[in-house]
This record gives C-alpha cells, sequence and structure tokens, in this order.
C-alpha cells in the first residue's frame, strides 16, 4: 500500500511516484527467485501489449494483468493471473468488485502504459 493518499496518488506526479514506491517494495519484499518469475511475467505482460501488470499477493505469486490472459504453465511455483481488459476494468471497479479495488489499493503496480489504473480510480 502506497504512503501517499489516494487523492495524491491520483496527480500525474502522484501516480508515477506511487509506481516507483510499488516497484521498491516488490523488489524488496520478495525472495530472488520471487523476483525472476515476477520479471518473467512483467515483460510478458508487456510485449503482448498489457495496458497494466500488478503485483497483488502479499505473499503468494499473484498478479493481475490488464490486457489478455498470460500462459504460466511452464513458470515454476504456484502463479496465479488474472486477466481483465481494459474496458471490462472501470466496469468491474465501479460494480464493487473487491479484486479490482484490492489491485487499485493495495497491489504493486508494476507498470501502467496508458494511465489505465488511474483513470479507474
Amino acid at each position: 500500500m502506497s504512503a501517499q493518499r489516494l487523492s495524491e496518488q491520483l496527480s500525474k506526479d502522484g501516480w508515477e511516484r506511487r509506481l516507483c514506491e510499488d516497484r521498491r517494495r516488490a523488489e524488496r519484499h520478495q525472495t530472488p527467485e520471487q523476483r525472476a518469475v515476477t520479471a518473467v511475467l512483467l515483460d510478458w505482460a508487456m510485449a503482448s501489449g498489457a495496458a497494466g501488470f500488478a503485483l497483488t499477493g502479499s505473499t503468494d505469486l499473484d498478479y493481475h494483468v490488464i490486457g489478455s490472459r498470460l500462459d504460466v504453465s511452464d513458470l515454476p511455483g504456484d502463479v496465479d493471473v488474472v486477466a481483465t481488459g481494459a474496458a471490462r476494468l472501470r466496469v468491474r471497479l465501479l460494480e464493487g468488485d473487491d479484486f479490482v479495488q484490492w489491485t487499485l489499493r493495495f497491489g504493486c503496480i508494476l507498470h501502467d502504459a496508458a494511465r489505465c489504473m488511474t483513470v479507474c480510480a
């Protein structure tokens, strides 16, 4: 969770600070093996054109991709990826979807190409 208030996170500078904080937090709290899996998935997400990518698990390797679902069958460990299309993300947020709200509030946002997640907040 970011130290910034949500209202501060919504400005362009605030969102960039949030992304930097989240990247540092993910780096600090993951084991080297977990960081390696996260790096692979982040690369795959960006290569597939994902609008966003977040680490959502506190101890598990749980991720939220804003875009197409990633094939994680060849990765070690218990990796769980939830995919949501960019257009559907806002709808799910407004419907009160717990996972989307968790992602935005407590997840580590590691990639947000189109400021997709700030548009939803």
